[in-house]
């Protein structure tokens, strides 16, 4: 592994990445990766970018191989979470998400993505949980607020689902 040949292609993709040029950040993530095939950052950045263009099964294999390298990283555990509950399976999110709180309790991403599991399964009270407990971790994090307005709206709270609903919108600005 070869870090230091790998900071040229990872630093182009990261600003091609920022740019919003996703294609050209996957082709430069893959040639790092290639130089280091054992940074599980590397992988994880390349699992992000091909989530970006769609390529749900090349995601999930370089956020698995981050996550192989690096079983404590919560970022990564929480980003695979997410993308499997996107592709319809939130059982296999579950699994994942909770490895994330294992690894750090107060992820907020990890909160949030584990509500939406309940959510999907219609415990909305056990959402509005873990969803409060994401906006109260990180208070800007727009989706858990969205969220959570959306579970207070399925259990009957219009006061609560309408402040959620707001403070989503004044973040999202």
């Amino acid at each position: 592994m070869d870090i230091g040949q790998a900071a040229e292609p990872a630093g182009r993709a990261s600003r091609a990445a920022l740019e919003g040029r996703h294609e050209d950040a996957v082709r430069l993530y893959e040639e790092a990766v290639a130089l280091a095939p054992n940074a599980a950052f590397l992988h994880y950045d390349l699992g992000l970018e091909y989530a970006e263009i769609g390529q749900v099964d090349e995601a999930r294999l370089s956020l698995k191989e981050a996550v192989r390298l690096n079983g404590e990283d919560a970022d990564a555990l929480s980003e695979l979470g997410k993308l499997e509950i996107d592709s319809g399976h939130p059982g296999a999110a579950l699994e994942v998400l909770d490895a994330a709180l294992k690894v750090n309790p107060h992820h907020a991403a990890a909160l949030n993505n584990r509500g939406v599991v309940e959510f999907l399964k219609g415990r909305y009270g056990k959402a509005v949980e873990y969803f409060r407990t994401a906006t109260s971790q990180d208070a800007s994090l727009a989706d858990a607020w969205f969220n959570l307005a959306d579970a207070y709206g399925e259990i009957g709270d219009d006061s609560a689902r309408k402040d959620a609903l707001r403070r989503y919108r004044e973040l999202s600005r």
